[in-house]
């Protein structure tokens, strides 16, 4: 017992229908006895098939996935007519109809104007139950009426000439066994043909690199000015859309760390002037491809003297091209300096015990990456020279040095010109001038010369 009409009640079907004396079995039909909804069958039945056979058994399912039940019977073989197994599709539906079909005619789109050269595409919208069994077919005429072509959703349709200008349509539905009515919802006929994208979408994305999909799409049958393109999903912060006119477009922008295995849906749409429309779909995966950190501008050598501040930005001299963070180390600095290690600044004051402990440092600053599963690193090398402070000068008026030099030069020509007024002409001879220029080891000699 099984609802073989959908009605709601349980209905029966009799397999194995023979008669004859218990020995010798007469074929006869199967038959189906159904409940008239009070729980009362007709004492006859009906013939489910013409068939005469013997059945020894049944079994039931919805074969054709029609969302009624089909049967199977099996027949005893080499009795009656039909000695093979049957199946036995159900075609009947619950309102005791075999088939439903609809026609209409619609009014002309246009008036005394001629239709588009490319012709025009039926794009309808459908609802219900719309299985195998369920056939939509579409027919246009450009004359009123007088002579259809068939058309195929999402097709062009163009006129044989002369092209009329009374553009009609007619839909016809053939549905058998439909659990749901299938109907046409809406029938939208436009100029065509469609726009078609001619670029492909770009699905691959790269952390802190640039993603571009430059998009292209053409209206076979206008101008590519009235063509406008869009897209109808939402996009993550790092991704912007360009409508740049004329059929042309642009997907940008650089993924960042966060966005790494993240995948980005996209669908796209192309609508030209008539309505017609194409649409594209592809999906953006966003993988790492990690770079090392280079050195772009070496701090180069540095002097200091004791006692002075330093304060040296060595970071200046790295850069990471995929934008992650940098952490900073040092060797070799002087013992009073020290590097900050998020900052990559070199600070502190410099005392006697560096000149000492040095004066020359081989100083290696290296950065760094964090953040990610490859950590690579570069290292910047230099030197800094630390020297001890230039001694004071001397007071003003004292001795020593120069100053002594001088005051000495002073009193020999003093005594020069005292030895020349008493006896005339003097000779005058001097040691060499750069042992005048040390008063430790010069020379003074003075003679007379008589002559």
């Amino acid at each position: 017992m099984f609802d073989i009409d959908r009605d709601g009640d349980l209905d029966i079907v009799l397999a194995g229908f023979a008669t004859g004396d218990g020995v010798t079995d007469v074929p006869g039909p199967n038959k189906l006895y159904r409940n008239d909804g009070t729980g009362n069958f007709p004492s006859a039945g009906s013939a489910i098939t013409s068939d005469l056979t013997v059945s020894k058994s049944l079994a039931y399912g919805d074969f054709d996935r029609d969302g009624d039940i089909d049967l199977v019977f099996a027949n005893q073989a080499g009795v009656g007519a039909t000695a093979e197994n049957r199946l036995v599709e159900n075609v009947g539906v619950a309102n005791g109809t075999d088939a439903n079909q609809l026609f209409g005619t619609g009014q002309s789109l246009t008036a005394a104007v001629a239709i588009p050269a490319g012709g025009v595409i039926v794009s309808p919208l459908l609802s219900g139950e719309l299985n195998a069994k369920t056939a939509f077919r579409y027919w246009l005429s450009d004359d009123g009426g007088s002579n259809w072509i068939s058309a195929m959703p999402g097709r062009s349709v163009a006129f044989p000439a002369p092209v009329g200008n009374d553009l009609r349509w007619r839909v016809e539905l053939n549905s058998y066994s439909p659990g749901l009515r299938p109907a046409l919802d809406q029938l939208l006929i436009a100029s065509g043909p469609a726009p078609v994208f001619i670029s492909s979408g770009v699905t691959a994305a790269l952390r802190g690199q640039l993603y571009t999909y430059n998009i292209t799409a053409r209206d076979p049958d206008g101008s590519a000015a009235s063509l406008v393109v869009r897209v109808n999903t939402a996009l993550p912060a790092w991704l912007t859309f360009t409508d740049n006119g004329n059929g042309q477009a642009k997907l940008e922008g650089t993924p960042a760390v966060v966005d790494v295995g993240t995948s980005v849906p996209v669908t796209l749409e192309a609508l030209d002037g008539g309505g017609l429309s194409a649409t594209q779909s592809f999906t953006i995966t966003v993988s790492s491809t990690n770079r090392a950190p280079t050195v772009v501008a070496p701090t180069g050598n540095r002097s200091f003297n004791q006692g002075d501040a330093v304060n040296l930005n060595a970071a200046a001299a790295f850069n990471d091209p995929d934008g992650d963070v940098l952490t900073y180390s040092a060797t070799g600095l002087p013992a009073s300096l020290n590097v900050d290690m998020a900052t990559g600044r070199v600070t502190g004051t410099l005392t006697s015990g560096d000149v000492i402990a040095g004066p020359n440092y081989a100083v290696v600053i290296t950065a760094k990456e964090t953040g990610t599963a490859a950590l690579f690193s570069v290292n910047d090398s230099f030197a800094i020279t630390v020297s001890a402070p230039p001694p004071p000068p001397p007071p003003p008026g004292g001795g020593g040095g120069s100053a002594s030099l001088l005051s000495l030069a002073v009193l020999a020509l003093i005594a020069i010109l005292a030895m020349i007024r008493r006896r005339g002409t003097a000779r005058i001879s001097f040691g060499p001038v750069r042992e005048l220029q040390r008063y430790s080891g010069g020379t003074l000699v003075l003679g007379e010369d008589r002559r």
